[in-house]
């Protein structure tokens, strides 16, 4: 059956039925890795599953602003406010550019409310950066041209 496709078998179907099955997601709900597993019949070891889990948790995000943090070998659940900007703060730095934009996609669409002080600040902190990070990138040309630069194969 997978032959049928190039790259593999679709992953909208399955993320489509997880987005119907936890359309309501509020703060703090826990959705069991074993759920996930029996809704679409792989096994959380799978590539398929970290396929399909990943697609999912990138469209939640996307569209509801919803952030989902894992507990190990149990659970998924729903991120409040603070455990979202800490979370960018602390987990997301290892790769640059994707994760400065992620980083201030997050503290922007996250309300500042609430946020205990600590918080605000850590949000603040993170717009400041990610904007001064940005311009410098945009500016800086060459930065940008040694970032896109094929590398080069070493003579064998």
């Amino acid at each position: 059956m997978a032959t049928v496709y190039f790259a593999g078998l679709p992953v909208k179907p399955d993320v489509e039925k997880l987005m119907k099955k936890y359309s309501g997601l509020k703060v703090g709900d826990k959705i069991p890795y074993v759920d996930i597993e029996q809704e679409f019949g792989v096994g959380r070891k799978t590539y398929r599953w970290s396929c399909v889990v990943r697609k999912w948790r990138e469209r939640l995000e996307a569209e509801q602003h919803i952030c989902l943090a894992c507990e190990r070998n149990s659970h998924f659940f729903v991120c409040a406010a603070p455990q979202r900007v800490h979370g960018v703060a602390m987990g997301y730095n290892r790769r640059a550019i994707r994760n400065l934009t992620r980083s201030y996609t997050v503290a922007a669409h996250t309300n500042p409310d609430e946020l205990d002080e600590l918080g605000k600040m850590t949000r603040d902190m993170i717009l400041k950066t990610s904007a001064t990070a940005a311009n410098q990138l945009t500016t800086d040309r060459k930065c940008i041209m040694a970032i896109n630069r094929p590398i080069k194969k070493l003579a064998s």
